[in-house]
């Protein structure tokens, strides 16, 4: 059976936006970068034909992210700003200390939130989104969670 969650993969048109983000705002270790060309291992694994890519995984504690940019095949744009009860996974959430802080410092750094910081009795929690407009969460526990 499933041990535990090793990683979430998320495509993006711009890797170096997205690590900037992750690795430079949002505080992740960058741990590798790759590419590939032409490999058969990974069309089968991806289920596309001829990819040409390049992908890096950051790390914080025990999560990982892995991104993906394509350069072939290119994917298509989502809409934007899909709304979270559009079924897919919706966002990924990130603890953290100081959640005034952390949101007053993102958004000095232009990123946009639905709104300030919430607070749900045992916890706060605020949603953001991406340079790729995913969601992401952040959740400072007042308790035990």
């Amino acid at each position: 059976m499933v041990k535990a969650v090793h990683h979430v993969g998320m495509s993006t048109a711009d890797l170096e936006r997205c690590i900037h983000f992750y690795r430079d705002l949002i505080g992740m270790e960058l741990l590798s970068e790759s590419q590939t060309e032409g490999e058969a291992t990974y069309d089968a694994l991806l289920g596309l034909q001829n990819v040409k890519a390049r992908s890096a995984m950051l790390g914080i504690g025990s999560m990982r992210l892995e991104l993906w940019e394509f350069e072939h095949p290119a994917g298509k744009s989502l809409q934007p700003m899909l709304p979270v009860n559009i079924p897919r996974i919706t966002h990924l959430c990130f603890e953290v200390e100081d959640i005034q802080s952390d949101y007053q410092r993102l958004k000095e750094a232009g990123v946009r939130f639905h709104c300030p910081p919430q607070s749900f009795g045992g916890a706060e929690a605020v949603y953001g989104r991406d340079p790729e407009d995913n969601i992401f969460e952040l959740v400072q526990w007042s308790g035990k969670p």
